[in-house]
């Protein structure tokens, strides 16, 4: 029997990093290139940037990301045919969901969909209010992830998060953490015309099939 050529290289492995930041932060002309088959996000202090400071790092996960995107069809169909004359693509959509286990203020703030950077952090002897948004008043966020090895890049234009939130505070290691369910809309048309954007680097992703 014939067997099918095992490449591991061609294999995706761990939960990579992700980034929010404010719309408009990145374009569609956002490309950064690869160096031996790796993005260079850059670097400020002891923070990986990708290519922008807005960009807010998100920290750890529970279980990693989920990127999903879905299409909606409608089938024309005729009396005198059995099967569907043709499928028709009626909408999409797209969205990332995670499971933040660093909850800091930026952090509370991607949660409740309001902007970060809403004026002093608290410290030893300050405190400050969370400023939650009133229904209709959220914003939305882009959103990056790069993978464990940095050769794939998915950038969500703009996100707002949907999800349910439930702050748990239990016994044990699990902790407290803030679930992020992301539904992607179509973003203004100066920023990108489309949902998203996927960019893979390296040879690795080569469509060749002599290497499989």
């Amino acid at each position: 029997m014939a067997q099918v050529k095992v490449n591991i290289a061609r294999r995706q492995y761990g939960v990579g990093k992700i980034w929010g930041a404010p719309l408009g932060t990145y374009t569609s002309t956002y490309a950064p290139e690869a160096t031996n088959g790796k993005f260079d996000l850059g670097t400020t202090a002891a923070t990986e940037v990708p290519g922008n400071v807005a960009a807010l790092p998100v920290g750890i996960t529970t279980e990693g990301m989920t990127f999903t995107r879905s299409i909606e069809t409608e089938e024309d169909e005729a009396a005198e045919q059995y099967a569907p004359i043709n499928v028709l693509v009626t909408g999409e959509s797209a969205g990332l969901a995670f499971e933040m286990k660093t909850l800091n203020l930026t952090n509370l703030y991607f949660l409740f969909n309001a902007p970060p950077n809403q004026g002093a952090d608290p410290d030893d002897t300050t405190a400050v209010d969370v400023v939650v948004p009133t229904p209709g008043d959220e914003v939305k966020h882009q959103w990056l992830w790069c993978s464990q090895d940095d050769s794939m890049l998915i950038l969500l234009y703009s996100a707002l998060n949907t999800g349910e939130l439930s702050l748990s505070a239990t016994k044990g290691a699990g902790g407290m953490n803030g679930a992020v369910d992301l539904q992607g809309t179509m973003p203004d048309a100066s920023i990108a015309p489309t949902l998203f954007k996927i960019r893979v680097a390296g040879a690795k992703w080569a469509e060749t099939v002599a290497t499989d």
